[in-house]
């Protein structure tokens, strides 16, 4: 995976290829440990992602 993430003045932030978050999420509803309201989520979201398409960028702030 080539994805990049940092840590930035007390935010998280990661950047990902469409390609990659796809194999993740594929990934994680193939394990037994994926929970129904998980696999609604992603199962939702998965469709909505084109290969080739837009990075992906999250940014979460941290809390201490």
């Amino acid at each position: 995976m080539s994805c990049d993430s940092r840590f930035y003045n007390g935010y998280y932030i990661q950047n990902m290829k469409p390609e990659e978050l796809i194999y993740e999420i594929q990934t994680r509803l193939a394990e037994k440990s994926c929970t129904e309201k998980e696999q609604k989520m992603l199962k939702k979201i998965l469709p909505t992602l084109k290969k080739g398409g837009n990075n992906m960028v999250f940014i979460g702030k941290l809390k201490k």
